[in-house]
């Protein structure tokens, strides 16, 4: 069992096939990297939101992480990279 979010987590998507990586987003504004492998297995938060975060989707073509909020924004992750430190930089829009 997974536990950080403050309140209901409303979407979940899987970094890649057979990875062991996953996103949650939730009603208390953040989205979470998990790795399932890890004792502490949130490895990154992401909290610049000002609403809920209703959906998470990865696009892997370009291996960005697009979030979409209640704040009437969404924000696209720069290139994602081994590191989850690298999706706390994103181009809010």
């Amino acid at each position: 069992m997974f536990s950080g979010h403050k309140r209901w987590v409303w979407g979940l998507e899987q970094t890649f096939p057979g990875s062991p990586m996953f996103f949650t987003s939730s009603v208390d504004e953040t989205v979470r990297v998990w790795d399932i492998r890890l004792d502490n297995p949130c490895v990154a938060i992401l909290d610049d939101f000002q609403g809920a975060v209703a959906g998470i989707a990865l696009n892997p073509a370009q291996n960005r992480l697009i979030c979409g909020a209640f704040d009437v924004s969404f924000h696209i992750t720069r290139q994602l990279e081994d590191s989850p430190k690298s999706l706390n930089s994103s181009l809010r829009i």
